[in-house]
């Protein structure tokens, strides 16, 4: 508790967390979801887990409540609620990227609350930045990258728990231009990818989720061309190389994604807040 900041005033917060089971007001929501922020950042995935767990089932109860359902609390206090509603979802599925655990169903909400997106009307200026609309724009776009992940997982990795040796290259440039039509609706926001680090870290966050998108999609392709290598390679010691252009062109795309999804911060001033490292350590394992 001396050398971690923080965990001492954690420690007490979690005792009174845990006399709080089954809550599902809003206070409750965003309490979880800091405390699973904070055990992501010391690398605690599986407390970071539970404790984002426990929010996401109390917004999912929250979102069914006859005064949600009714529009009778104020427009405020239901912004907050979406709000926590798509952090919620969005931190549930940051975890399901890299690691193998039972999930909520909050998943289920996205057809009937993509309607429902947070505006900026509970959003305060934000002094060391000095602007609102850039850290709504930033949110915004996270929710809409959350969206096409899920997408990816449910079209490429959900169906079978074992990895996939066989894809249709159609489905893999269907994904891939989905996530490309998403990126030309940008405009002003677009980057080139050849000069892709920001100094912002919430637009750097944003390039980060597109990255591990693109990532996501080519990932199987990369494990085909390491299969299929090894299996030709065991065959012949032959010096050339025995795969098509095609699996060596999507396994580039796939190691540069990889690459460009962990560097996009490194023009970010040292600070003390850093990325979750488990995610970025287990994000290419």
């Amino acid at each position: 508790m001396d050398i971690i900041p923080g965990l001492a005033y954690f420690t007490k917060a979690a005792d009174i967390l845990g006399e709080l089971l089954g809550g599902s007001d809003l206070p409750y929501i965003q309490a979880n979801l800091l405390a699973g922020l904070y055990m992501g950042q010391l690398a605690r995935i599986l407390p970071s887990y539970s404790y984002i767990s426990q929010a996401c089932v109390a917004a999912q109860i929250l979102v069914e409540s006859s005064s949600y359902a009714l529009h009778t609390m104020r427009p405020t206090q239901r912004n907050l609620i979406h709000f926590a509603f798509w952090s919620c979802l969005q931190l549930e599925g940051d975890i399901a990227d890299e690691v193998e655990l039972p999930l909520s169903s909050i998943t289920g909400f996205e057809n009937t609350q993509i309607k429902e997106i947070p505006t900026s009307i509970t959003l305060g200026p934000i002094p060391e930045l000095g602007v609102r609309d850039d850290i709504f724009r930033c949110y915004s776009y996270q929710i809409q990258l959350r969206l096409i992940i899920n997408s990816i997982h449910n079209t490429l990795y959900r169906s079978s728990k074992a990895r996939q040796t066989t894809l249709s290259s159609y489905i893999v440039m269907a994904l891939d231009e989905n996530l490309e039509g998403w990126r030309k609706t940008l405009n002003d926001w677009d980057w080139d990818d050849s000069d892709y680090e920001c100094s912002n870290i919430n637009i750097a966050r944003v390039r980060d989720k597109y990255y591990c998108a693109k990532k996501l999609i080519w990932r199987p392709v990369l494990y085909n061309a390491l299969l299929q290598g090894e299996a030709l390679m065991s065959e012949s010691q032959s010096s050339e190389s025995p795969l098509n252009s095609d699996l060596l062109n999507g396994s580039k795309i796939c190691v540069d994604a990889a690459i460009r999804s962990t560097t996009v911060f490194d023009r970010i001033p040292r600070r003390l807040i850093v990325t979750n490292y488990f995610g970025t350590a287990h994000a290419y394992v």
